[in-house]
């Protein structure tokens, strides 16, 4: 089996297609985690209101709020 032009052409081509599927692949992760990152900023900022909320119901107390 002998190995002529055409073969390392194609050779090259998948190498370089492997290397941008592995580009996209860390691009993809990049951005998952800055959706995560977004979604944990956001329930933070409802967490936050829902003990605020919480706090001053509970003060408040049974009775308490006439």
């Amino acid at each position: 089996m002998s190995f002529c032009a055409g073969d390392f052409l194609l050779y090259r081509l998948l190498d370089e297609v492997i290397d941008l599927l592995e580009t996209y692949r860390e691009m993809t992760s990049g951005m998952l985690d800055i959706y995560l990152s977004s979604v944990s900023v956001r329930m933070n900022d409802i967490m936050r209101v829902l003990t605020m909320i919480a706090t001053i119901l509970n003060t408040a107390g049974p009775g308490q709020a006439e």
